[in-house]
């Protein structure tokens, strides 16, 4: 049995064990994807609403993205939007429409805003 006493070793030594590419209990996420009636959700619907006059597709992408992290492993929670189509996303054939990069702009813009607003509602 050795001894761990700088921090480093702990993480060093549970890495050692284990097979490359697996996560330590530890780092494992704590937290799914948002639910569909998650405050973030909702807001990202409202904002969605108010500037396009119409519903969102609201679902759950295909493919990963930094959320994993920011919500899986810190807990933040985190709503994905973005412009062009779903199936060509992190493709090596991607593209978007400059149409769609600045409706999503618009939504950038306006998401934060009235997530603050309601934040102010309570």
């Amino acid at each position: 049995m050795s001894s761990i006493d700088k921090p480093g070793q702990l993480a060093a030594a549970e890495r050692a064990d284990r097979p490359e590419g697996e996560i330590a209990e530890s780092q494992r996420p704590h937290s799914g994807p948002l639910q569909f009636d998650h405050a973030a959700v909702q807001v990202a619907n409202e904002a969605f609403r108010g500037l396009f006059s119409q519903a969102p597709q609201i679902s759950r992408w295909n493919f990963s993205t930094n959320g994993v992290v920011i919500n899986g492993l810190h807990g933040v929670p985190c709503v994905g939007f973005g412009p062009g189509r779903e199936e060509l996303a992190h493709a090596r054939d991607e593209h978007v429409p400059v149409a769609d990069v600045i409706r999503a702009c618009a939504f950038y813009a306006a998401f934060p805003a009235a997530f603050c607003q309601r934040a102010t509602r309570g």
